[in-house]
């Protein structure tokens, strides 16, 4: 998956050309499709993994503005915005995934102010299991964490969100890869 995102998407995502950022959502989508489909054809995996799709985050700052468009797959992005916090879903739709799906990927804007932050989060993160009953993280706990921590300094909270996933997860094996970002303008 990871050669995918970079042989399709790197590119894509670098087109200084398109004018909106699902418009570089749609670009990628058929061609990972296509690939994904390749290389579940190439390892004899089962019919049922060939809809794996990819999440995904496309996201652009005007840093002369601060006006900043994102358009996503299945990721939702939390902004810390006007002194509370914002949750913005996704649309409902994996780039590659059902090569029948045609669904359109939402083209989000927000003027933002200095201070303001942008939290943006792989899957991997609210889906580790862990806690003392074994349970996935989950998105509310995400919400909460970011409450607790959105007026801190960056640092710290970069502090506080890798300290909460190590003590969540235990001795747990960790699940799938994690990214947490945080941008504060």
């Amino acid at each position: 998956m990871k050669r995918i995102i970079y042989r399709i998407c790197v590119p894509v995502l670098l087109l200084i050309s398109m004018t909106n950022v699902n418009d570089q959502l749609m670009s990628s989508k058929l061609e990972v499709s296509e690939a994904l489909n390749d290389t579940t054809n190439n390892q004899n995996i089962d019919a049922e993994r060939a809809h794996d799709g990819m999440d995904i985050i496309v996201c652009e700052i005007d840093v002369n503005t601060r006006y900043m468009r994102f358009s996503s797959a299945m990721r939702p992005l939390i902004l810390y915005k006007d002194k509370e916090l914002q949750y913005v879903k996704g649309t409902k739709a994996s780039i590659g995934g059902d090569p029948a799906a045609d669904k359109e990927f939402e083209n989000v804007g927000f003027q933002l102010h200095e201070g303001d932050i942008i939290y943006m989060f792989s899957d991997g993160y609210p889906d580790q299991f862990g806690g003392p009953r074994g349970k996935k993280f989950k998105l509310d706990r995400v919400k909460n964490m970011l409450a607790d921590v959105c007026n801190k300094p960056m640092e710290d909270q970069h502090e506080y969100v890798s300290k909460t996933f190590t003590e969540w997860r235990g001795k747990l094996q960790q699940v799938d890869d994690v990214l947490f970002m945080g941008v504060r303008l």
